[in-house]
């Protein structure tokens, strides 16, 4: 990370706000409201936070986010209770309460040994309080189970569907592109037109728009037309994959191959090996990176071979087909950015991602939303796969 990025980090979290909340700006002012805790508390807990968004201390994006959504639990439970502490000098009266409370579940136990670790630098912290939060808590046992047969079925049915919806359209699309480029359509007509819109869309990552008002965009009216609208359907999905399609993918590859979603998040572009594919079976090589192993066994790399359909390859074929114009966006935005998975919002701002509209990976987030969205009530899909 950039010394300007950790400045402008530090910025965004003096002024109480989400660190990546920030725009990029003289000013640098805060898109997110203020942590719902009195004046001095916000001070305090952002001078705590500030000293920790350094390379020495948080070495990557995702370790001060996970922080900062932390600290907003502990704040909005603080501001729930009847006589909240005004200072962080005063949370020794309702640490334990607290503590008791969270640490029966494993993202409890996260909560209060992450909050105490970040407390424990304020000077104001001493005494039995700083004894209590350094003191070393037994890790809960995860409560989830493998998921049955039934269930399995379940996930997969429909995260197959979606993906396969998104990788039809996608593909339909760019041989509209492919023939726009060879010159098929003739100049001006409706196909030529759609053509035409494809190939900015590829290059820029949103179609022709003029302003609306309220900083608001609307595409072009001869294109919508042409489009048969100016949604989001009728516009970038034509060549991008959108939050859910991206989550299913991924849903698929830890059905497929039996990876975690630290894994699949930050899963890097699988390349074709040198002189695979004169047979038609091209063989990918996979490069998995597992955190949660020990010392000098984070990495490791499988082959897979595109045997056709339902073989594990084919599943790595038809995700390089419905990214690549993502990625191809991203590399000409972030060159060497390498991830394979990366999806288009319809929302821009800055966040995890690359530019106003690409996102990386899959966030905590889209795996919650997951179930709900694809109309599976399961929660996160990405559970261990013990039943399968």
């Amino acid at each position: 990370m950039s010394k300007r990025t950790w400045k402008e980090l530090e910025q965004g979290v003096e002024n109480g706000c989400s660190p990546w909340a920030c725009r990029r700006s003289e000013a640098r002012r805060c898109r997110t409201t203020s942590l719902p805790v009195t004046e001095a508390m916000q001070r305090s807990l952002a001078a705590l936070f500030a000293a920790r968004c350094r390379p020495q201390r948080w070495e990557s994006v995702e370790a001060s986010t996970n922080m900062w959504e932390i600290l907003r639990v502990f704040t909005h439970w603080l501001a729930a209770l009847p006589e909240p502490p005004t200072d962080v000098d005063a949370i020794h009266a309702v640490w334990n309460a607290w503590k008791l409370g969270r640490t029966t579940r494993v993202g409890g136990y996260h909560q209060v040994t992450r909050m105490g670790a970040l407390l424990i630098d304020d000077p104001q912290v001493v005494g039995e309080v700083a004894e209590a939060m350094g003191k070393r808590i037994p890790k809960p046992r995860a409560q989830e189970t493998s998921y049955t047969n039934a269930e399995y079925d379940q996930i997969k049915t429909p995260a197959r569907r979606v993906f396969r919806s998104a990788s039809i359209r996608i593909e339909h699309n760019a041989r509209h592109l492919e023939q726009w480029r060879a010159g098929v359509f003739t100049e001006g007509g409706r196909d030529w037109l759609i053509g035409e819109v494809l190939d900015g869309l590829a290059r820029t990552g949103h179609v022709p728009c003029r302003p609306r008002g309220r900083g608001e965009l609307q595409a072009v009216a001869r294109y919508a037309r042409a489009l048969g609208g100016g949604s989001k359907q009728h516009t970038w999905q034509r060549l991008y994959l959108t939050r859910l399609e991206a989550t299913s993918l991924g849903v698929l590859l830890m059905a497929e191959f039996g990876l975690n979603l630290s894994v699949i998040h930050t899963l890097p572009v699988p390349r074709a090996s040198a002189g695979s594919g004169p047979d038609g079976h091209p063989t990918y090589r996979l490069e998995l990176v597992k955190r949660k192993r020990g010392s000098g066994h984070h990495h490791e790399t499988r082959n897979v071979t595109d045997l056709g359909s339902g073989s594990p390859g084919r599943l790595i074929t038809q995700a390089l087909t419905a990214t690549r114009f993502a990625r191809e966006g991203v590399e000409a935005l972030s060159p060497g950015t390498n991830c394979l998975i990366i999806w288009r919002t319809g929302t821009p701002s800055r966040g995890a991602g690359v530019g106003a509209w690409f996102r990386l990976g899959i966030g905590e987030n889209s795996a919650s939303d997951w179930g709900q969205l694809a109309g599976v009530a399961v929660g996160s899909p990405f559970r261990a796969a013990g039943g399968r």
